[in-house]
């Protein structure tokens, strides 16, 4: 019964059509750069931002992933503070 519910709610979410004034809409938008109010994602670069990024895309690297890792290179750390 729950499997039952569970599909139709899904087909229900993702039955849409794409309609003519919704086309049109985007082609108008297209070539149009327009300011966002909203405040970035991540505004600090710490070892937690560098490390969710490097991941997203796959990166292991331990210069990004690993905390520490900086401090065994000839720089002694990640970065310096500026």
């Amino acid at each position: 019964m729950a499997e039952s519910t569970e599909k139709t709610e899904f087909e229900k979410a993702t039955d849409f059509q794409f309609k003519e004034s919704d086309i049109e809409r985007a082609h108008a938008l297209v070539g149009r750069y327009t300011s966002s109010p909203a405040r970035e994602h991540v505004t600090v670069a710490n070892h937690d931002a560098m490390r969710n990024f490097a991941r997203s895309y796959g990166d292991d690297n331990p210069l990004f992933c690993s905390e520490d890792y900086g401090t065994t290179t000839r720089w002694g750390a990640r970065s310096r503070p500026r």
